[in-house]
């Protein structure tokens, strides 16, 4: 944007970026909705069809009552409906954005979180339709603190090793055998996960990061943004109707991650990608831009 992309191009590039998947989503969700829920009190077809046309377009659906879900018929959806909020808010005032009024808003956006996990006893909300705001909450923090860690990036790199270390580090928090209450969220979300993404944005990397870090940023949207139904589906169609013993969990986990993987990879490279590249050709040729930026 520093460079002449407008507030309305640079709107298309996210929702571009975005949307196609958000729009495959919908549609898998909609075909799960329909294999699996149809029969239960109010997932009539067209209140499907309709919480499955609002989550196409990323917009939060009250069609089925009784679902205490923001999107009902693809859960992962709520993050990317803040996110596109936090993008647009950003188009519009990025250029006003000096390291005083971000300090400013990050320091902001800390206080409100913090009021909000305090209140509530836990920073799990979002996604429910009496939690929209501790959404707003947690992408404004995110949104801006990231953009701060940005402006202030370490200007000294690190070595490699910083890396694994940061990685078993994260691995040590979130994966550990305990449980995490408003307090303990607050002191790693405002303060120990920025320090680790600050400390990450320096370290050389090496060929196989390169490698390892290209395949699993490309992984992870379409891997998250389409889990859900698929997961949903297998567990009433098969989980539940055949009830494995417990000691076959883990194999039962291995074969849910691995579906979602085999889902998420082809969804992404036939579909994601294609869908990307066409679109932006077109809405190039209808409104080219003034001058070349990067996102």
């Amino acid at each position: 944007m520093t460079k002449g992309m407008t507030t309305l191009e640079f709107y298309r590039v996210r929702v571009i970026r975005l949307n196609p998947l958000i729009v495959l989503g919908a549609l898998f969700g909609i075909a799960e909705a329909l294999a699996v829920r149809l029969e239960w009190r109010n997932y009539d077809f067209w209140r499907i069809i309709g919480s499955g046309g609002l989550a196409a377009l990323s917009l939060p659906s009250y069609l089925i009552p009784h679902n205490g879900l923001t999107f009902p018929i693809n859960n992962p959806v709520w993050s990317l409906f803040f996110e596109l909020a936090a993008n647009f808010l950003f188009a519009l005032i990025a250029r006003y954005l000096t390291r005083s009024w971000l300090i400013a808003i990050t320091a902001f956006s800390a206080i409100f979180l913090f009021n909000e996990a305090m209140h509530l006893g836990t920073m799990d909300g979002g996604w429910l339709k009496g939690t929209l705001h501790v959404g707003v909450a947690r992408v404004m923090f995110g949104f801006f603190c990231g953009l701060l860690l940005h402006r202030f990036r370490p200007r000294r790199p690190l070595p490699a090793i910083w890396g694994y270390v940061l990685i078993a580090a994260l691995a040590i928090i979130l994966l550990g055998p305990y449980k995490f209450w408003a307090k303990s969220h607050l002191v790693f979300v405002l303060a120990v996960f920025p320090v680790m993404i600050w400390l990450g944005s320096a370290v050389v990397e090496t060929s196989f990061i390169v490698r390892a870090g290209k395949f699993l940023g490309a992984l992870s949207y379409p891997l998250y943004i389409l889990h859900r139904p698929q997961l949903d589906a297998s567990t009433v169609l098969l989980f539940q109707r055949f009830n494995p013993h417990a000691h076959w969990l883990p194999l039962w986990w291995t074969l849910q991650v691995a579906g979602a993987i085999a889902i998420a990879w082809p969804a992404m490279k036939l579909y994601d990608e294609p869908v990307r590249a066409w679109l932006s050709r077109v809405t190039r040729r209808s409104a080219p831009i003034a001058q070349p930026a990067t996102v």
